[in-house]
C-alpha cells in the first residue's frame, strides 16, 4: 500500500516537470531564460513537497504556501503583508497553490511592484461575501512600475488562468491596472481547501 502511494506521487511529480518543462521551453525567448524560468519553478515545486513532508502529507495551510512562495524569492517581509483566515489545502491544492504564487511572486521581482525596491504587495484572502462557500483570494500589487496588459500571455497566465481554475474549480482574473497587478481567484470550499478551527 505504502509503496503505491509513493509510486503514485512519484509518477505525478515527474508529469509535472515534464509539463513545466514543456510548457517553459515554449514560452522562453533564449536559452538562458528557459534555464534560468525552468529552475526556478522546479524549485517551486520542490519547496511544495518540501512544505506537505513536514505534515506527512497531509496537505499545508494557505498562509504556508504564501509565505513559503515569498521567501523564495528573498522578498522582504515590509513590502508584502498576508492576511487571511485559517485555510487548509489538501496536497494537491497546496501545490498547485505553491506553483500559482511562485509565478506571482517571481513576476512582482522582475517586473512588478517589487522590481523598484519601492513597491508593495498585499496578499488577503476571506470568506467571499457575496458566494457563500467561496474563498476570495486577492494578490495586488502596488508603487512598482506602470503595469500594462502583456502582449502575449506565458507559463504564469496560462497556469493561472487555465490550469489553477481546471484544477481546483473556481475563477481567476488578472487585471492589468496601470498602478499594479491585481489577481483574484475565486476558490470553492471543498476537500481541497477548507476552514481549520
Amino acid at each position: 500500500m505504502l509503496l503505491d502511494e509513493l509510486n503514485h506521487r512519484v509518477k505525478n511529480t515527474l508529469a509535472t516537470v515534464q509539463s513545466i518543462t514543456t510548457q517553459t521551453q515554449k514560452s522562453s525567448p533564449t536559452p538562458e531564460a528557459f534555464a534560468r524560468a525552468l529552475e526556478g519553478r522546479v524549485l517551486a515545486l520542490s519547496r511544495a513537497h518540501e512544505l506537505l513532508t513536514e505534515s506527512a502529507w497531509q496537505g499545508a495551510s494557505l498562509q504556508d504556501v504564501v509565505q513559503r512562495s515569498m521567501s523564495a524569492q528573498r522578498i522582504n517581509g515590509e513590502h508584502v503583508s498576508i492576511s487571511g483566515p485559517r485555510i487548509r489545502l489538501d496536497p494537491n491544492a497546496s501545490v498547485s497553490l505553491s506553483m500559482a504564487f511562485h509565478e506571482l511572486s517571481a513576476n512582482a521581482v522582475e517586473f512588478g511592484a517589487l522590481s523598484n525596491g519601492s513597491g508593495h504587495v498585499d496578499v488577503s484572502w476571506a470568506m467571499d461575501g457575496v458566494n457563500p462557500g467561496v474563498i476570495s483570494v486577492v494578490w495586488q500589487e502596488s508603487g512598482g512600475p506602470p503595469v500594462s496588459t502583456p502582449f502575449e500571455r506565458g507559463f504564469g497566465s496560462g497556469l493561472l488562468e487555465r490550469a489553477l481554475p481546471r484544477e481546483l474549480g473556481g475563477t481567476i482574473s488578472l487585471e492589468f491596472n496601470p498602478d499594479g497587478l491585481r489577481c483574484v481567484m475565486r476558490l470553492p470550499l471543498s476537500r481541497k481547501l477548507e476552514t481549520m478551527a
